[in-house]
């Protein structure tokens, strides 16, 4: 799944995990770099 978010400086960069909330339960999430798709792959 494919998400966007605004966090803070401190929690950004690429490979550092992130707890999200979905529908109220913490998801573990990891920043990757983008493009994150590549037409046709």
């Amino acid at each position: 799944n494919i998400g966007l978010a605004m966090i803070d400086k401190a929690y950004a960069g690429v490979g550092k995990p992130l707890d999200i909330m979905i529908r109220g339960k913490a998801v573990r999430a990891e920043q990757i770099k983008t493009p994150f798709y590549k037409r046709g792959a």
